[in-house]
């Protein structure tokens, strides 16, 4: 059971009868998380962050933790948004094929102020995101290791013998069997190989774009454009470059190095202003590249440039925007063009990192 599984029920208040009862609840975590698929990472993921969710995913749950705990009811719904960021934390730190998604959506759902369920679980996820952007580059020398060729020595004496005996068959096997594992392990080293490929030309392409400054979305240097102008198409061309999940741990260096080339001071900017100022081209190569439904209300910026498309006016999208991502605050909120950058940066990479899982 994770350590302070139970510290996390004190902190939002939710009183359990006796340890027993915290026990179950692991013990459902655990499970829950080895048989997670993909959609569900969604549903979890909007339980933390306070949205609703399809009655049919509420009775799932309820079932699963009914299993350990015949009194678990879906009518405890602060405990079950609890119960869904210890799953995520789970997924993040276990699931190798799920980590990165769950880690970049977390991420991107965290930019409304205050809207995580519990705050040491989600500092928990974010920890898990910074190793894991560490871990890429760091454990490339020590990646590859050597594959070892079979010996049939023994199989060579066999073969030299004219009758069919049962030891050339049993080495014909073991033969067999060793050359298979041999495969794999090639198997493997290419897929490696490949990864590191990717990092490489990564690493080679985001440099040449710091040092050249130049913004490809507008055919212009950055300098001649504001941070305000030029927030959003930092952190699109930056996310455009990242090809290995969960990205770059410098990419905050990035950012920070190309909003210094726009001319202006890094001043806060409302979220509507920043939206509303967005032109229908560049709306429409996001819309069409990285405005998927299935995740929409927990990418709130790229929810707002599908609602703002195709409008003069913010009363015109700002109403249902509310009502759909539930949080009515980041309307009026402020962020530094610096922020908008991550931002969208990070919603991309989500979006990247979703299409690239292979269930």
């Amino acid at each position: 059971m994770n350590k302070d599984f139970n510290e996390w029920y004190i902190e939002n208040n939710i009183i359990t009868q006796e340890e027993k009862q915290l026990i179950k609840r692991w013990s459902g975590v655990e499970d829950f998380t080895k048989e997670a698929l993909l959609d569900d990472i969604t549903n979890l993921t909007q339980l933390f962050f306070g949205y609703d969710v399809e009655e049919e995913f509420l009775e799932k749950i309820c079932a699963f933790f009914k299993k350990y705990d015949e009194k678990f009811s879906k009518r405890a719904l602060p405990e079950i948004r609890l119960l869904s960021g210890a799953i995520l934390l789970q997924i993040s730190q276990t699931i190798s094929n799920y980590c990165s998604y769950v880690e970049l959506l977390v991420k991107s759902a965290s930019f409304v102020q205050n809207s995580a369920y519990n705050a040491s679980i989600l500092y928990e996820i974010e920890l898990e995101f910074s190793k894991d952007c560490d871990r890429i580059r760091n454990d490339l020398n020590t990646k590859i290791k050597p594959v070892t060729m079979p010996n049939n020595d023994k199989l060579s004496k066999c073969l030299e013998q004219v009758a069919l005996s049962q030891e050339l068959c049993t080495e014909l096997i073991s033969f067999v069997t060793e050359t298979s594992k041999v495969f794999s392990e090639i198997n493997v080293v290419i897929n490696e190989v490949s990864e590191i490929h990717k990092i490489r030309l990564e690493e080679s392409q985001l440099l040449w774009w710091l040092t050249s400054g130049w913004c490809e979305l507008k055919n212009c240097s950055y300098k001649s454009l504001t941070k305000k102008e030029a927030c959003l198409f930092i952190g699109y061309e930056m996310a455009e470059f990242v090809q290995v999940f969960p990205g770059p741990y410098a990419s905050n260096g990035f950012i920070f190095r190309m909003i210094e080339l726009c001319k202006g001071a890094n001043n806060s900017v409302k979220f509507t202003d920043i939206v509303q100022a967005i032109s229908p081209e560049f709306s429409e190569l996001y819309i069409k590249k990285y405005a998927k439904q299935e995740n929409l209300n927990l990418l709130p910026l790229s929810m707002a440039i599908k609602y703002a498309n195709n409008t003069s006016e913010t009363t015109e999208w700002t109403n249902k925007y509310t009502i759909e991502t539930n949080s009515s605050n980041i309307i009026n909120e402020k962020y530094t063009p610096i922020e908008f950058a991550k931002q969208l940066y990070f919603e991309i990479l989500t979006q990247k990192c979703l299409d690239s899982i292979d269930e």
